[in-house]
């Protein structure tokens, strides 16, 4: 019995950590997608207000990518603790990457914001 009790935990371990993964693979494809919108829209140009909206969902982007870069980051050194696995102290450090990135990243786009608000 204690064999199904571990295989279960593992499941629930992989489950989560897959639907993390995933998920971050996801918010980092938006963000780019958004900033490639937002910067092939200056070219074309677009409204400012949906500049705006651009820059706003890829700084909101950016901060989940954050916040799921660092819940990545706590279960993949639980998984690499709890299974032994060195293997997955690379995804920790994929993920820190990911997070220091995503936390420049928003801090460019809310500084661009700033700059497109102009002198009111």
């Amino acid at each position: 019995m204690a064999k199904t009790g571990k295989k279960k935990r593992k499941e629930a371990y992989s489950f989560l950590y897959s639907l993390i993964k995933r998920f971050t693979l996801f918010l980092a494809m938006f963000l780019a997608v958004m900033i490639l919108l937002y910067f092939s829209g200056n070219f074309q140009s677009f409204q400012d207000s949906s500049l705006r909206i651009t820059l706003f969902c890829s700084s909101l982007a950016a901060l989940m990518l954050f916040a799921f870069s660092c819940i990545g980051i706590l279960t993949s050194l639980i998984v690499a603790l709890g299974w032994r696995s060195p293997g997955h102290l690379l995804g920790t450090l994929t993920y820190i990457l990911l997070a220091a990135i995503s936390a420049a990243v928003f801090i460019s786009l809310r500084g661009l914001t700033v700059l497109t608000a102009g002198i009111r």
